[in-house]
């Protein structure tokens, strides 16, 4: 899972995302399934950033209705006010860009950093247009089936990785980068992903 590998780098790579995670997670020391992890604010602060960092799929994803005008109308994504209304005829193809969307500098400034506090701000409005436009598992009747199952995985999997110290084994920020468009995120050509050493337990 890539936004896994993305989580890893980041949290070892920057000390101080690690050690608010450690804190949030010492906290809630009793917490005993993935399901009450997924409430912690930063752990899921951490892994909606990741997500929004791996985009899933990159390409366009045409959809067609095929009898009726569409109508659809176009949001300021600053303060979600209407700006215009388009009508588009039966058979008319629409798609949507992750990649656009998840790198909108209105909505997330400085888009290509790893910053989990941009989904703690207390601005609910802008939080509220931030998570609609989150589609990393695409959104409605296409929708990813097993959002759940990976939405519990990762952060059963983050948490467990905030108990170990480690350090990068040849590994660089190429091997989490978008550098190839394969309609998914891809890295480096010849990545072998996201490799590091344990030092031991964190302390």
């Amino acid at each position: 899972m890539l936004s896994l590998a993305v989580a890893h780098y980041h949290l070892i790579t920057r000390p101080s995302i690690m050690e608010k995670l450690r804190s949030e997670l010492s906290a809630h020391s009793n917490i005993a399934d993935a399901t009450q992890l997924e409430r912690l604010p930063y752990l899921s602060a951490i892994i909606q950033e990741a997500h929004r960092l791996t985009f899933g799929l990159t390409g366009r994803n045409p959809r067609v209705c095929p009898n009726e005008t569409v109508f659809y109308t176009q949001e300021s994504a600053v303060d979600g006010s209407q700006l215009q209304t388009y009508r588009l005829p039966a058979g008319v193809s629409l798609s949507a860009s992750t990649l656009l969307l998840h790198t909108n500098e209105s909505l997330f400034p400085d888009p290509w950093s790893f910053n989990p506090e941009r989904w703690l701000t207390h601005d609910t409005d802008m939080l509220a247009r931030r998570r609609r436009c989150m589609m990393s598992f695409m959104p409605g009747t296409r929708g990813c089936l097993g959002i759940h199952l990976a939405s519990a995985e990762i952060a059963a999997a983050v948490s467990a990785m905030a108990r170990c110290d480690m350090r990068l084994y040849e590994t660089t920020v190429e091997d989490v980068s978008f550098l190839h468009d394969y309609h998914v995120m891809c890295p480096r050509l010849g990545s072998k992903g996201v490799r590091v050493e344990v030092m031991g337990r964190a302390s």
